[in-house]
């Protein structure tokens, strides 16, 4: 048999797998968690519009999924510092945002008053990262990739030892 031969084989695979384990593993892993996990904005701060004009609520990303609350500490009119938003005040959706990627929409519809419009508030909402994968089969596809990858690496390791250590 040939030892020389069989020894670069094993060290090359045992790199390809530790090439793929630095490489793609953590990439994987970490934005994994992107498209498959909600996330949470707590008292976030942003820009509410001016009455009737619609802007990017940018700390709910991609979609607001829980009802956005939203609270008002710098209005300096009388009787309203301190405030909850009225839900009736605003409304929120999906569009195409500045970005040009969806992105979750608030249009404030304050009727005649402008108490909130242009005003820096606070929100807290659970929402959809960007990425996020809305389709719950495609979610769980995605939790698999990186058991593959992760498999795919042993098995390089594997034979790479298989190959350094015994003789075949």
């Amino acid at each position: 048999m040939n030892r020389k031969g069989q020894m670069g084989l094993a060290i090359f695979a045992i790199f390809i797998g530790i090439i793929f384990a630095f490489a793609l593993i953590p990439q994987i892993f970490q934005n994994q968690g992107k498209i498959t996990n909600l996330e949470t904005a707590v008292n976030t701060s942003f820009t509410f519009p001016a009455n009737g004009t619609t802007a990017d609520l940018t700390p709910c990303q991609q979609l607001d999924t829980s009802g956005a609350v939203i609270f008002n500490a710098t209005n300096g009119t009388a009787g309203f510092q301190n405030l909850i938003v009225p839900t009736s005040n605003y409304t929120i959706t999906q569009g195409i945002g500045a970005s040009g990627y969806p992105t979750a929409r608030i249009a404030y519809n304050g009727g005649g008053s402008n108490f909130f419009g242009g005003k820096a508030d606070n929100v807290s909402c659970t929402y959809e990262p960007f990425g996020y994968n809305h389709d719950s089969s495609s979610r769980n596809i995605a939790t698999i990739w990186g058991i593959f990858v992760a498999l795919a690496v042993a098995f390089f390791v594997f034979v790479g030892i298989k190959f350094e250590w015994f003789d075949f």
